[in-house]
């Protein structure tokens, strides 16, 4: 995983990653549309950090969703009833 530090060169591919243990390098992608804090995950070709790094995809956070108690829901709405049209 890492975070893109530099996206000046989004246009060409080119972006400035920064890994989770602080090592930065150039990695590239199809993708011209990433942009700096996007965090991204990157494939070292023959696993030397001297060759080509390739972006392989976006992470996406997951959100979290705080669970409801649906008779709270309820009791709220019919409390609340007056300002119901």
């Amino acid at each position: 995983m890492a975070t893109i530090t530099d996206a000046s060169n989004a246009y060409l591919g080119a972006y400035q990653v920064t890994t989770d243990n602080y090592t930065t390098f150039t990695a590239y992608s199809d993708v011209k549309t990433y942009n700096k804090n996007d965090r991204v995950y990157v494939r070292i070709v023959d696993t030397s950090y001297n060759r080509s790094k390739v972006i392989t995809g976006k992470y996406i956070e997951q959100v979290k969703i705080m669970p409801v108690n649906i008779s709270d829901i309820i009791e709220y709405t019919i409390q609340g009833s007056d300002n119901i049209l």
